[in-house]
């Protein structure tokens, strides 16, 4: 009894002694991880112990050193699809809700006449943009079957380009017989990607460059003559310099 007395008194002690230790650690640990909340893995890996960085790479702090064009913005597959009964139905960013996860939108089994697949962005700025580029392939696959590919170029001027909504940039589409033709009777996931190159040029001669991947998954099925899906699956994609 008088050795667990003496084991309680000692830890007591220890811990009079180390708290503040202790207390300012677990501060520091708290401040680490909001700063790792609020600017990502940037922060952790020490490039942001001064604030954040400009798109030049300098430091800045509370808003100094930030200029005054800037570009950014989010890529989207969409999918519209069109039944043998004359209805469609169209999947795209503005169904969007909670963008954490893909979003995924369920089918009843319906005969599928055409899959037409769109690729969409979304562009915000601050400062005069004069224009805007976009460039970069878009493909429908299934596996490493390509069924159709593209390259992508489009030009906007300061008076045509939306600002902060979406808009569509490219789309194409396909038959179920052609998919059929390709593909044969079976199980398959139609991907369609588009790795987009968004080039911002503003009044001051500033360029930017924001470059992006996006996918949408359609899982199908197909047998002699009647295509069916199942499900299309999309997420926005955040505009990396």
């Amino acid at each position: 009894m008088r050795d667990a007395v003496t084991l309680i008194a000692i830890l007591l002690i220890g811990l009079i002694l180390l708290g503040p230790s202790l207390m300012s650690g677990l501060s520091d640990l708290g401040k680490t991880l909001g700063d790792w909340v609020e600017h990502g893995w940037d922060w952790e890996n020490g490039k942001g112990d001064t604030g954040t960085t400009d798109q030049n790479g300098d430091d800045f702090q509370n808003g100094d050193n930030i200029t005054d064009t800037e570009s950014e913005g989010q890529l989207c597959m969409g999918v519209t699809i069109k039944f043998t009964d004359g209805t469609q139905h169209t999947v795209g960013p503005e169904d969007m809700v909670f963008t954490l996860f893909p979003m995924t939108v369920f089918f009843e089994g319906k005969e599928v006449n055409e899959i037409w697949v769109h690729c969409y962005l979304l562009v915000d700025w601050t400062g005069d943009i004069t224009s805007f580029k976009v460039s970069g392939p878009m493909q429908i696959s299934s596996d490493s079957i390509v069924l159709r590919k593209e390259g992508m170029l489009k030009n906007y001027g300061a008076g045509d380009l939306p600002k902060n909504e979406w808009f569509e940039v490219w789309k194409f589409g396909l038959d179920a017989f052609d998919i059929e033709y390709v593909l044969g009777s079976g199980d398959y996931t139609l991907v369609t990607e588009a790795t987009v190159k968004g080039e911002a040029m503003f009044s001051d001669a500033h360029t930017e460059i924001r470059e992006a991947t996006a996918t949408a998954n359609l899982p199908i099925f197909i047998e002699e003559g009647t295509m069916t899906v199942f499900s299309v699956e999309i997420q926005p994609q955040v505009l990396n310099p």
